[in-house]
């Protein structure tokens, strides 16, 4: 186990874990927020990421204790 801090927290979980999963994805944070991620040579929000996984067929869950903001809902409506 290893703790990590800021970019390598990026990397190491958005980089590494989320985009090379292949049967399924659980995110548990305490609250979700519209994030952009890289993809290829741009940004893009982490729900493009997670559409393209589902795509793929794996089965992710979002865990969070508070009720998504406005600005996550309306980028979440376009993935549904």
């Amino acid at each position: 186990m290893k703790l990590v801090f800021h970019k390598e927290i990026y990397k190491k979980v958005v980089v590494e874990q989320i985009a090379n999963s292949r049967k399924w994805l659980w995110i548990s944070t305490a609250n979700i927020k519209d994030l952009y991620v890289t993809k290829g040579n741009q940004m893009v929000p982490i729900l493009e990421l997670l559409a393209d996984l589902v795509a793929r067929k794996v089965a992710i869950r979002l865990i969070f204790a508070r009720e998504p903001g406005p600005v996550f809902k309306a980028e979440l409506s376009k993935y549904l």
